[in-house]
């Protein structure tokens, strides 16, 4: 079924015969069919599958290893709104991954993402904000997206919040003395 709408142009059955050769779903994996299809899907426009092609080179999944070429499907479907795009396009800037190194582009990414809710790119930003990186550094807006990050169950979230409380010097504490019962 896939394959004969797949074969007809459908981005929708492109992105899922794409996504069942990638992981071996109900077929033998073929990492050539799945970039194959994937890649038919996303120059369509399908996000799903432009965010897919970006994970697979920028992580080197599916025997293809391109960090650039990652970079370049994540923008694509960051551009289109995709909050995991958005995060994972923020740690190529951050790290300079197939891209140079911008770490006030990474916050802006990063911040596109964690406001749409997505918990790593909320623990990200906190840290760069804790750490002066590509933001000027800002205790009040740290604690705010750890915090975030932390309530939606991000393990890195609630150790680095832990961190910025015990800090000698942080004023955190007296900040949030209602809290501490």
């Amino acid at each position: 079924m896939f394959y004969f709408l797949a074969e007809q142009g459908n981005p929708a059955a492109q992105y899922n015969l794409g996504w069942i050769y990638a992981y071996g779903r109900e077929v033998e994996r073929n990492d050539s069919e799945a970039v194959k299809w994937l890649r038919r899907a996303a120059e369509q426009g399908h996000v799903e599958a432009q965010y897919e092609l970006g994970r697979m080179y920028a992580w080197g999944q599916c025997g293809v290893w391109d960090e650039e070429e990652g970079a370049r499907w994540f923008r694509r479907a960051a551009e289109q709104g995709d909050m995991d795009a958005q995060c994972n396009l923020g740690l190529m800037y951050a790290y300079g991954r197939g891209v140079a190194q911008n770490e006030t582009e990474a916050v802006k990414c990063y911040r596109q993402a964690a406001e749409q809710g997505n918990a790593t790119a909320q623990c990200n930003l906190g840290l760069m904000y804790a750490y002066g990186r590509g933001v000027e550094r800002n205790d009040a807006e740290a604690v705010k997206w750890l915090r975030m990050a932390a309530e939606r169950g991000n393990d890195v979230a609630k150790y680095n919040l832990e961190l910025r409380y015990l800090e000698p010097g942080n004023n955190l504490i007296r900040h949030n003395s209602n809290q501490l019962h």
